[in-house]
């Protein structure tokens, strides 16, 4: 059986999360110890998924200030049980790119890491 499908799916609700800033839906999204890094607006970022859950906590969703949903998979490359997407996504008015490593954990997909850059 394919994993693309239950991959695809986990990204899409990772962007309907993201668009709305809902951090509850995207805390089920990733495994507990997973990171979050990259570069926001030229400064280094490296945390964790609690401290990234706690950033989109405090932000204004796109959707309520009326930013367009543009968001899409990119690719997907499956090895085993680990997969690595990439992304591309406008939020708050900067395009994002992220590489998404999710992994399957008892039968489920959950985002390990999420290595993020913009435009």
């Amino acid at each position: 059986m394919s994993e693309y499908p239950a991959i695809e799916a986990v990204v899409d609700r990772y962007f309907q999360s993201l668009y709305a800033c809902d951090a509850d839906s995207l805390k089920v999204l990733f495994d507990s110890k997973a990171r979050v890094t990259g570069y926001y607006e030229g400064e280094y970022v490296h945390q964790s998924v609690s401290e990234y859950l706690g950033v989109i906590r405090k932000l204004s969703s796109p959707d309520m200030i009326g930013e367009d949903f543009d968001m899409q998979l990119i690719s997907i490359e499956i090895q085993g049980e680990t997969a690595l997407c990439k992304t591309d996504y406008l939020f708050e008015a900067l395009r994002y790119k992220d590489f998404l490593t999710l992994i399957k954990v008892h039968d489920e997909w959950k985002i390990i890491n999420k290595t993020f850059w913009h435009r």
